[in-house]
């Protein structure tokens, strides 16, 4: 079942174990006046405030290296516990090697937005991996790359 924008606002679980890069992302998502951010800091509070948290979350931006857990391990419990339910997963990340971006799409990411990232821009270039996600966007970022050097990844 395909999500749909219904609601004025982008709901977003920021997954960030880095206190400093957490903060300026929570500031530079809260710039764009509809996205309203919850953010944790380690892969088992991501998947309880997935599972349990009284909005449905719009996108999930998720570090790969967590202090208790893989990105990897929180998109398959993810998955597991929601199935097609389960928001976009955007994974935020300075590990961006052509190898690495293989495996982000195999384990189910949207996309990727490489580490360092524009503060002005995040929520934009958010929004646009979510919404390409809806647009059967390729998988291949050799094709299909995208503002900064993001990948997106087909749904």
């Amino acid at each position: 079942m395909e999500r749909v924008f219904v609601g004025a606002f982008f709901n977003v679980l920021l997954v960030e174990d880095d206190p400093s890069i957490r903060a300026i992302s929570e500031i530079a998502l809260k710039l764009d006046p509809f996205v309203r951010v919850e953010s944790v800091d380690c892969g088992c509070d991501a998947i309880g405030a997935a599972l349990q948290a009284p909005v449905v979350f719009d996108a999930i931006l998720l570090d790969v290296c967590l202090p208790d857990m893989s990105g990897f391990e929180v998109m398959t419990s993810l998955d597991i516990s929601m199935g097609s339910s389960r928001p976009p997963i955007i994974i935020f990340t300075g590990l961006v090697r052509p190898q690495l971006l293989e495996l982000y799409a195999d384990a189910g990411a949207t996309a990727v937005i490489p580490k360092p990232f524009d503060p002005i821009t995040l929520a934009q270039h958010l929004r646009h991996c979510v919404l390409n996600r809806y647009q059967n966007c390729d998988r291949w970022w050799k094709t299909q790359l995208h503002p900064k050097g993001s990948a997106n990844f087909r749904s």
